[in-house]
C-alpha cells in the first residue's frame, strides 16, 4: 500500500486516471495500473477507450492479468517441458488457454461491429484500417491479411502492451518508494523540462536522461522475465571454446510498451509525490512472482559392357548411358541427336495449432496446383472446393501409380495389359476424369467469354480458335486445348510438389544449410514482402540449394526415352533408326567426377569459388519451386521431430522407368548397352559422358520420339499407325470446294464424302484394263458390262452434284459481291447470255468445275499418299525436308507460297516424288492440228499423239511441267504435315514396297499404314 500526495501548484484538470486516486489515504495502485495501460491499447485498436466500471472491459483486463500470473506458475514449466503428457492433465495451463480463447472471442466480436459500421474513407483506428486492406487483398490468396491474422495481432498487442507494463509500473512504484532520493531526482528533472500544466511526450524523452536511466535501471533490476524469450546465433561463431552453428535472432527492440512505461511513470510522478506506509529500508522488493513469462545394377552392367549398353524393358530394348563422359556426350556433345521424345506408356494450443507437427503433403499439393488453376481459370480455389480437391487427387494418386511396376509391365506388354486388371486402368481413369474436369472449365468459360477483355489461358486459346475456325489445318483445336491443359497440370503440379516435399526433408536433415538460405532470404527479401523471380539472380545460394535438391532426389531416374532419328554409329555400336533411347540421368546426377561426393547433400555442387550458381534452365516448375519454397522458409522455421541424423531420405516409390540394377548393368557392360522391355529392345546409355554425347552433340541424330505404350493410351491413339487416304483426299477436295463453291465442308458432311469416293473409285477404275479396251474399242464395249460404265455414273452423280450447287448458288447470288468461282461464271454468263458463241454457258461451267475437281483433287491426293511413302522409305530425305521447314518457316505459323522459293531442298523433293512415281504414264493423247513432219515421219492432221512420260521421267534430267493448283496444293499440303508430324513406318523402311498397285492410265499407290508422331 502506498499513499499518493498531491503536489502542490497543481493547476491543471486531472485525467481519469488520477481522478481515481484518493491522494490522501493509502490505496493498492495495482487496479489503476492494469487497466490504464490496457485503455491505451483499446484506444488504438478499439477507436475508444472503456470506463473503468465496464464489464467488459473489466473482464478483459482481469484474463489478462490472471494469465500474467499463471506464466509465472510451475505449471507452465511443466507444460513446456512435457506438453504431450501435460495436454491431458488438469492445471493452471487449462484456464490459461480458456482465458485465451475467451479473449480472442472478445476480439472477435469488436471486430464484427467495426465490420458493420466501417466506413472505408473514414477509418478510425487499427481495426478498421485492417479491415480496408483485408478487402483490398481478398482476391490474394497469399496475402497476410486474413481474419485470422487480425485477430491474433489484436491478442499480441493487447498482451504485449497491457500486462507487461502494468507489472513494470508496480515494480517501478515499489523501487521508488524504497528509494526516495531517487525519485526527488527524477522530480526534479520532470519539473525542469515538462513543467506542471502540461502533459509528458515522448520527445520529451532525449532531455530527461535521469528518468530514462531510471527506467531503464527498473526494467534491469525487476528482472521481469528472468529467463527471456529464446534467440539463436544469427552466423556460425566459436564462443569460449563452443562452436555454435548459425541460426536466427529473435530481436525484442522498442515498442508500444515502452512507450507507456515512461509516459505513465512520468505522469504519476508529474502529479504525485509517493509516500510509504513503512520506512522505505523496510520495504521488501522480493515478493513479486517471477516468470518465465536408384540404380545399383547398371553399375556392374556397364563394368562388364561399358558405358553404354542396351536394355529391355519387357519387350523393349532401351540403350542405356553410364557414367559421366557417356551421359555429358549425349545430353550435352550431342545434344540436338538425342533430342527426341522417347515413348513412356505412363507418359502429380495459443496459436491454434500453429507449429505443431504437421504433414505438409496436402498443401504442398494443392499450392502448386492452385498457381496452375490461377493461370488457366483465371482463378484459384477453396483448398476445401470439392470439385479442387477431386482434381488434385487424381493429379497425386497418378504420381503415385507411375512409380508402381504396373506401369513397367504396361510399357514392356502394352497388348496383354491392355485386358488384364490393374493400377494402370485406374491411371487411365484418372487422366479421363481429369479431361472431363477440364472440359466442364472450358464450357464454362465459353459461356462468359468476352472476346475484347480475355482473362486467363482459355480465354486467350478460344479466341484463337475463335479466330482460325475456317482453318482446318490449325493447331487450336478443342482436342489440343484439353489435351494443353491436362500437360500443363501434369508438368506444373505434382512434380513441383514431390520436389518441395523432398526439399523440406532434405532442410529438416541438414539445419545449417536451412539457416544459410534464410539468412539470404531476409537479406534480400526481408519479412514484409513475398519473393519474386527477379530475386533469384541475387540469391546464388538459394537458387544453388534448389538445384541441389532436384539434382540430389533424382525424381525421374531414367529421364524420359528418346529415340534415334536415324541409323547413327554412337561408339562403336550401331544403333537403328527408332530405336528406344533410354538415358540414366541417374548417373549424370550422381557422377563423382562432376559432382564431389555424390551420395551427399551439398549445394556447394553448383557453386564455383565466388558463389555464383550453375542454370541448367528456366520453366513453370523452377518458377514455383523458387517462390514457394523461399515462401515457406521466409515466414516459418522447419523443426523436425527426431535428431536430424536420423532422418530417412530414400524415397518411398522410385519408378516410372528406375531399374535397380542399371549401375550394375553398367558396371558390366559399359555406359551403353541394350534391356529388352518385353519384346522391344531399348538401349540405355549410362554416365554423364555418353547421355551428354546422345542429348547434347548428337541430339539432331538422337531427336526421335521414343515408343511408349502408356503415354500412346494417354494420348487417346495421337501417333498410332492409321491409313491417311482419306484424309489426304478431303484435304485438296476441300481447297477445290473453297475456291469454287466459297466454302469448306466437314469431313464427316455425306456429300463431301460422297464426292469423293467418286473421286476415288474413278481413279481406280481408270488403272484397269477395261479403260483401255474402251478407250480402243469404244463402239463395241458402249454395250458390255464393265468397270466402265461405273466410271461414267460416277461421273453423272459428281455432275448431278455439282449442277445442284450451281442453283443454290443463282438463287443466292448478289451482282455486286461475288464470292467464289461460280458467282464469277455467272455474272460472266449473265453479261453473255445474249451472246450465242459466247463459251460461257451451264455445260461448260459443270464441264470446267468437274474438271478442276479432277485436276486438283484425285491427282494431289494421289501424289500425296505416294510421296508419304516414299518419305516413309527415305527416312533421310524427310530429315533434309523437316530441317528446311524448321528453318525457313517454323512451328508457329503456316506455309505459303511465297516460302517456296526458299525452299529449295523441299521444292526439289516435290519434283522428284511427282517424277518419281510417274503418276499419269502415258499422259493424255494429243492430237496433230495439221499435217506435220516430224523426225521424217508424216504425221496427218487429226491423228492421236500419245507421249511417254515415263520415258521423260526416267531419262535423267528433270522436267518443269509448270504451276498450277496442284502444285500449290502438294508445297502447301506435304510442308504443313511435315512441319508438325514425324513419319514413323509400321514396318522397316528397307520393306517398303513403293511399287504402284495399279498402273493403267494413272498409278495408284499400295496401301499403307503410317503413324504421324506430333512434333
Amino acid at each position: 500500500m502506498i499513499v499518493l500526495s498531491g503536489v502542490g501548484g497543481w493547476r491543471v484538470r486531472p485525467s481519469a486516471l488520477f481522478s481515481s486516486l484518493d491522494t490522501r489515504s493509502p490505496c493498492d495502485p495495482t487496479f489503476l495500473l492494469n487497466y490504464t495501460p490496457c485503455n491505451v491499447i483499446c484506444s488504438i485498436i478499439f477507436w475508444n477507450r472503456f470506463e473503468y466500471s465496464d464489464e467488459n472491459f473489466l473482464t478483459l483486463a482481469k484474463y489478462v492479468d490472471k494469465n500474467g500470473k499463471i506464466v509465472s506458475t510451475p505449471w507452465i514449466e511443466l507444460y513446456n517441458a512435457f506438453p504431450s503428457l501435460l495436454h491431458y492433465l488438469s492445471g493452471s495451463h487449462n484456464t490459461l488457454f480458456k482465458n485465451m480463447t475467451e479473449q480472442r472471442k472478445f476480439i472477435l466480436e469488436k471486430i464484427k461491429e467495426h465490420q458493420e459500421s466501417l466506413d472505408l474513407n473514414n477509418p478510425q483506428d487499427f481495426i478498421d484500417y485492417f479491415l480496408i486492406k483485408m478487402e483490398k487483398e481478398k482476391h490474394n490468396k497469399q496475402s497476410e491479411f486474413t481474419m485470422d491474422n487480425l485477430i491474433t495481432s489484436l491478442w499480441d498487442l493487447l498482451t504485449a502492451g497491457i500486462e507487461t507494463t502494468s507489472i513494470t509500473l508496480r515494480y517501478g512504484l515499489l523501487l521508488l518508494l524504497k528509494h526516495p532520493e531517487v525519485t526527488a531526482k527524477v522530480q526534479e528533472e520532470i519539473n525542469r523540462v515538462v513543467g506542471r500544466n502540461q502533459s509528458p511526450c515522448m520527445q520529451d524523452r532525449s532531455r530527461m536522461p535521469y528518468t530514462d536511466a531510471v527506467i531503464h535501471e527498473i526494467q534491469r533490476y525487476t528482472d521481469l522475465v528472468p529467463n527471456n524469450l529464446t534467440h539463436a546465433a544469427a552466423q556460425n561463431i566459436e564462443f569460449r571454446e563452443y562452436i555454435i552453428p548459425r541460426g536466427k535472432r529473435v530481436c525484442a527492440g522498442e515498442g508500444l510498451a515502452h512507450m507507456e512505461v515512461f509516459l505513465l511513470l512520468v505522469s504519476i510522478l508529474q502529479h504525485f509525490t509517493l509516500k510509504p506506509l513503512v520506512d522505505p529500508k523496510n520495504i521488501d522488493t522480493t515478493q513479486l512472482l517471477k516468470a518465465l513469462g536408384s540404380l545399383p545394377h547398371f553399375y556392374e552392367l556397364a563394368e562388364d559392357y561399358g558405358p553404354v549398353f542396351t536394355l529391355y524393358f519387357g519387350m523393349k530394348p532401351t540403350v542405356v548411358l553410364h557414367g559421366y563422359e557417356a551421359v555429358k556426350q549425349v545430353l550435352i556433345d550431342q545434344s540436338e541427336e538425342f533430342s527426341g521424345r522417347g515413348s513412356l506408356p505412363v507418359a502429380d494450443n495459443i496459436n491454434q495449432g500453429l507449429g505443431s507437427p504437421c504433414d505438409p503433403t496436402f498443401l504442398l499439393t494443392y499450392a502448386p496446383c492452385n498457381v496452375i488453376c490461377s493461370i488457366i481459370f483465371r482463378n484459384r480455389f477453396e483448398y476445401s472446393d470439392e470439385n479442387f480437391l477431386t482434381l488434385a487427387k487424381y493429379i497425386h494418386e497418378n504420381a503415385t501409380i507411375f512409380s508402381t511396376p504396373w506401369i513397367e509391365l504396361y510399357n514392356a506388354f502394352p497388348s496383354l495389359l491392355h485386358y488384364l486388371p490393374g493400377s494402370h486402368n485406374t491411371l487411365f481413369k484418372n487422366m479421363t476424369e481429369q479431361r472431363k474436369f477440364i472440359l466442364e472449365k472450358i464450357k464454362e468459360h465459353q459461356a462468359s467469354l468476352d472476346l475484347n477483355n480475355p482473362q486467363d489461358f482459355i480465354d486467350y486459346f478460344l479466341i484463337k480458335m475463335e479466330k482460325e475456325k475456317h482453318n482446318k489445318q490449325s493447331d487450336f483445336t478443342m482436342d489440343n486445348l484439353i489435351t494443353t491443359v491436362w500437360d500443363v497440370f501434369t508438368a506444373g503440379i505434382e512434380t513441383t510438389s514431390i520436389t518441395l516435399r523432398y526439399g523440406l526433408l532434405l532442410l529438416l536433415k541438414h539445419p545449417e544449410v536451412t539457416a544459410k538460405v534464410q539468412e539470404e532470404i531476409y537479406r534480400v527479401v526481408g519479412r514484409n514482402r513475398s519473393p519474386c523471380m527477379q530475386d533469384r539472380s541475387r540469391m546464388p545460394y538459394t537458387d544453388a540449394v534448389i538445384h541441389e535438391i532436384q539434382r540430389y532426389i533424382d525424381l525421374v531416374p531414367n529421364n524420359l526415352p528418346h529415340a534415334a532419328a536415324q541409323d547413327i554409329e554412337f561408339r562403336e555400336y550401331l544403333i537403328p533408326k527408332g530405336t528406344t533411347i533410354l538415358p540414366s540421368l541417374t548417373s549424370v546426377l550422381h557422377n563423382d567426377k562432376e559432382f564431389p561426393n555424390p551420395e551427399q547433400f551439398d549445394p556447394g555442387h553448383f557453386l564455383d569459388k565466388s558463389g555464383k550458381r550453375v542454370c541448367v534452365g528456366e520453366g513453370l516448375a523452377r518458377m514455383e519451386l523458387f517462390l514457394l519454397l523461399v515462401s515457406i522458409l521466409q515466414h516459418f522455421t522447419l523443426k523436425p521431430l527426431v535428431d536430424p541424423k536420423n532422418i530417412d531420405t530414400t524415397p518411398l516409390l522410385k519408378g516410372s522407368g528406375s531399374i535397380p540394377h542399371f549401375y550394375e548393368l553398367a558396371e558390366d557392360y559399359g555406359p551403353v548397352f541394350t534391356l529388352y522391355f518385353g519384346m522391344k529392345p531399348t538401349v540405355v546409355l549410362h554416365g554423364y559422358e555418353a547421355v551428354k554425347q546422345v542429348l547434347i552433340d548428337q541430339s539432331e541424330e538422337f531427336s526421335g520420339r521414343g515408343s511408349l505404350p502408356v503415354a500412346d493410351n494417354i494420348n487417346q491413339g495421337l501417333g498410332s499407325p492409321c491409313d491417311p487416304t482419306l484424309l489426304l483426299s478431303c484435304a485438296p477436295c476441300n481447297v477445290i470446294c473453297s475456291i469454287v463453291f466459297r466454302n469448306r465442308f466437314e469431313y464427316s458432311d455425306e456429300k463431301l464424302l460422297t464426292l469423293i469416293k467418286y473421286f476415288n473409285e474413278n481413279a481406280m477404275l481408270a488403272s484397269t484394263p477395261w479403260i483401255e479396251l474402251f478407250n480402243a474399242f469404244p463402239s463395241l464395249l458402249r454395250h458390255f458390262p464393265g468397270s466402265h460404265n461405273t466410271i461414267f455414273k460416277n461421273m453423272t452423280e459428281q455432275r448431278k452434284f455439282i449442277l445442284e450447287e450451281i442453283k443454290k448458288h443463282q438463287e443466292s447470288l448478289d451482282l455486286n459481291n461475288p464470292q467464289d468461282f461460280i458467282d464469277y461464271f455467272l455474272i460472266k454468263m449473265e453479261k453473255e447470255k445474249h451472246n450465242k458463241h459466247s463459251e460461257f454457258t451451264m455445260d461448260n461451267l459443270i464441264t470446267t468445275v468437274w474438271d478442276v475437281f479432277s485436276a486438283g483433287t484425285e491427282t494431289t491426293s494421289l501424289t500425296l499418299r505416294y510421296g508419304l511413302l516414299l518419305l516413309l522409305k527415305h527416312p533421310e530425305v524427310t530429315a533434309k525436308v523437316q530441317e528446311e521447314i524448321d528453318r525457313v518457316v517454323g512451328r508457329n505459323r503456316s506455309p505459303c507460297m511465297q516460302d517456296r522459293s526458299r525452299m529449295p531442298y523441299t521444292d526439289a523433293v516435290l519434283h522428284e516424288i511427282q517424277r518419281y512415281i510417274d503418276l499419269v504414264p502415258s499422259n493424255l493423247p494429243h492430237v496433230a492440228t495439221q499435217d506435220v513432219k516430224f523426225r521424217e515421219y508424216l504425221i496427218p492432221k487429226g491423228t492421236a499423239i500419245l507421249t511417254s512420260l515415263t520415258s521423260v521421267l526416267h531419262d535423267g534430267k528433270r522436267v518443269c511441267v509448270g504451276e498450277g493448283l496442284a502444285r500449290m496444293e502438294l508445297f502447301l499440303l506435304l510442308v504443313s504435315i511435315l512441319q508438325h508430324f514425324t513419319l514413323k513406318p509400321v514396318v522397316d523402311p528397307k520393306h517398303i514396297d513403293t511399287a504402284p498397285s495399279f498402273k493403267g492410265m494413272i498409278s495408284i499407290p499400295p496401301f499403307c499404314e503410317m503413324c504421324f508422331i506430333p512434333v
